[in-house]
């Protein structure tokens, strides 16, 4: 498979369609954000800037959104977190994170 940053723009929105038409990814949907195509993995909202967040994996709990990203095919928030786990304190680690739709919860529904 080819790196995403040498694909053409008809081969990266090939990718985007499979990545959203294969049945393990029904959560997944494709948005447009500041001019550019990327997949969001969820059906919900997408969090603004400034979000309270509940982040569900490796420990991380509750975050702030500070920006968003795009990396290859996908759409992520760019949180960060109130509390680093120690265990990534550890490795000097400062607690931003990108965080994929299905990883969290508006910090209201967590």
């Amino acid at each position: 498979m080819k790196k995403w940053e040498d694909m053409t723009e008809e081969e990266r929105e090939a990718e985007r369609q499979r990545i959203i038409t294969n049945p393990e990814m029904q959560h997944c949907r494709i948005i447009e954000h500041e001019g550019s195509r990327a997949v969001w993995a969820s059906k919900g909202p997408i969090p603004e800037k400034g979000t309270r967040i509940a982040i569900n994996f490796n420990g991380w709990g509750k975050a702030t959104v500070k920006d968003h990203i795009i990396e290859q095919a996908y759409f992520y928030a760019l949180a960060q977190v109130d509390k680093i786990p120690e265990s990534f304190k550890a490795r000097g680690h400062d607690g931003l994170v990108y965080v994929a739709g299905v990883d969290f919860k508006l910090l209201e529904e967590a």
